[in-house]
Parts: C-alpha cells; structure tokens; sequence
C-alpha cells in the first residue's frame, strides 16, 4: 500500500555467505516523498513518478555510504543529491523538479560496494519517464463572457474595454495546477499584457490581481484603448514556460512560452 511508512532496517553487523561476495544487488527502485521526518513509498516503481518525489534505491544488503551516495546519480547533467538513509537504502533527490514528460536515465554504478569491500558486478542503468504531465492554461475569460477553451499559443481572445479614459480589462486565467499561498506573488509576476499593434499604443498598467481559488487568476489592468474604424487594437498576454519560466506549487512547469493576442472592440 502507497503512503505508508518505510519499514526500519534492523540488520546488526555483516554476514559474509556466498551471496556477499558478488557484492550488492540493487532489488527496488521507486519513486519516495519526505512526509514529516520519513521517507514514504509513493509508487511501485519510477513509471509513477511525480515532478516532487526523489527516487529510492534498495539494496540487497547494506553498502558503503561514501560509494552509494557517489555512486547514485542521473546522467547528462542533472544535478542532484544521493544520500543513505538506511544501511541498504540511498534516496536520490533532484535540485530541480523533474521535468514533465521528459526522458532521464538513473546511473547506479559499479562502484557501490557492500560493507567488506565487494563491489556490484556492473554499472545498472535504468530509463524512465516522468509522469507528470506539463502546466497548462485551460481556460482565459474576460469579464464580458469572451472565452478562450484551451487556447493555443497565438490564439486570439476578443473583449471589451470599459471606462474610457481609464482602459479597464480583466482577464481570468484557469490553470491545470494549484498554486499556494507562498508561491502566487511570485506566479502573478511572470503574467504581463503589452503593446501589441499599433507599436504607438500606450503600455497597459496592472491595477489588480487576486486569486478566486488556487488554480484561477484574475487580473486588472488599465490604460488600454478601444478599437475604431481606422484601426483595431492588439495587445500581447504572455507566459515565460520551461523551468525558468511560471511554475505551480507541485513543481509543474509549461512546456514552452505562452502567448494570445488580446483583441479590443470598437
């Protein structure tokens, strides 16, 4: 059962049969999450893992802890960090979140001794994919029931603007995430409207932002102009994505930068 506890190891000493001296064998390899002070068994194995777990690797044996946590690594430049918890037991943590449906490959190298000195007969790699799947905006509505469902980079919302002279919009923003408390400021910050056509518009200024509930946002801005006859009026709604860019509070990223054009009404 997922979410229980990881049971103690409660071996004394080493034994030395005829098993040991193949060195140590790697039995399990799943995905574990610090709840409290333990680490807890998410998932049978990495085909469940989370953009916030680390990743456990059970030994057949307790092994040496300067080898296994050297040992224990993601290849191609993932930085991380492999620690033994238990004597037969390393959890390897990321320093970043994993990215969604990306491929990785877990290094447990021949190098990882038992506790006398005898090695694993070979380096054991094992691919996997994260689960998790990317960060999307589901849904951007403004205050007059104009809808986009989905929308795809480039698409366009159409919406009116009210009290001239202020400008005033609101959009509201549905992600496929939660955000929490902590982590909204930072998430408002990487949502800006700009100028788009004519290049001669004034720059719309925020003027609100609040969060409904923790997977919508709602943000006001005013200076925006309505369209005529002459000219219609677009503005830019843009997303940094990638790790750099707007993450949720699960560690969910967007796959790449996101952007609609805002197109104003006569």
């Amino acid at each position: 059962m997922y979410g229980i506890p990881l049971e103690s190891n409660e071996k004394k000493g080493t034994l030395s049969t005829d098993s040991s001296i193949a060195g140590p064998v790697i039995e399990r390899v799943y995905p574990v999450a610090f709840v409290g002070d333990l680490w807890v068994e998410m998932g049978e194995d990495l085909s469940t893992l989370e953009a916030e777990h680390s990743i456990a690797v059970k030994f057949s044996e307790p092994v040496d802890s300067e080898k296994a946590e050297s040992g224990v690594r993601i290849e191609h430049g993932q930085s991380g960090n492999a620690r033994l918890v238990r004597p037969d037991l390393v959890v390897y943590t990321p320093e970043d979140s994993w990215v969604p449906e990306k491929s990785y490959t877990l290094l447990v190298s021949a190098d990882v001794e038992n506790q006398i000195g005898i090695s694993m007969i070979a380096d054991c790699r094992i691919e996997f994919i994260t689960r998790t799947p990317f960060l999307e905006v589901l849904t951007i509505s403004a205050s007059e029931g104009q809808l986009l469902l989905k929308p795809d980079n480039k698409d366009t919302i159409l919406v009116t603007v009210w009290n001239e002279p202020e400008g005033i919009l609101t959009l509201t923003l549905e992600f496929s995430a939660p955000f929490n408390l902590v982590d909204r400021s930072e998430a408002t910050s990487f949502v800006s409207l700009e100028t788009f056509f004519p290049n001669t518009l004034a720059a719309p200024v925020l003027k609100s932002v609040a969060w409904p509930s923790d997977d919508s946002l709602v943000m006001t801005w005013q200076g925006l102009r309505k369209s005529n006859s002459e000219v219609t009026n677009f503005y830019g709604l843009t997303i940094p994505g990638g790790q750099a860019g707007l993450e949720s509070s699960g560690g969910l990223c967007m796959s790449d930068d996101f952007s609609v054009f805002v197109e104003v009404m006569e």
